[in-house]
């Protein structure tokens, strides 16, 4: 029974000390190559990036060159065109749509706009007319009011009833 007491100290000692160390420089080795290789990843994904995103900011094909407007029906097409004219060229990634809307609800029928992006150079703009409820005269003039109490434009036989 000693005997197998014995073959215990070759096993908590190694046989072989500089195999040991040529293992753990092999470890060593190995654990420097992954880090450096996770290090590349990175780094070409960082460039890439960069890459996309500078070219997303100057290209031409990213250029604004078609701007569809739906909803108008009240609101002249010319005000419009002449709102959003000043848009067109301009970048899709670097137009900020709510310029865009505070510049169209300066027009008096507009109540309210959805717009959106769709790449490569178009802009969709969906216009929610103001619905008007009752007329107020101010002056010799009349003008519409909206349901908030918000005069918005002249009375115009185009609107509504005739009469």
């Amino acid at each position: 029974m000693s005997a197998r007491y014995e073959n215990t100290e070759r096993f908590f000692r190694p046989a072989d000390v500089a195999m040991l160390r040529r293992n753990q420089r092999r470890i060593q080795i190995q654990r420097i190559i992954l880090v450096g290789s996770r290090l590349l990843v990175a780094a070409a994904v960082i460039v890439a990036g960069g890459w996309i995103w500078r070219h997303t900011q100057s290209d031409a094909r990213f250029a604004l060159k078609t701007i569809e407007v739906t909803g108008a029906q009240h609101t002249p097409r010319a005000a419009v065109d002449g709102v959003t004219r000043a848009y067109v060229g301009a970048n899709l990634f670097k137009l900020d749509i709510a310029n865009v809307q505070n510049d169209l609800r300066k027009l008096g029928w507009i109540s309210r706009i959805e717009a959106e992006k769709k790449l490569p150079g178009t802009l969709r703009v969906r216009i929610v007319e103001r619905t008007p409820v009752a007329l107020l005269q101010a002056g010799d003039k009349l003008q519409y009011v909206d349901e908030n109490g918000v005069a918005f434009a002249e009375l115009s036989p185009s609107v509504g009833d005739g009469d």
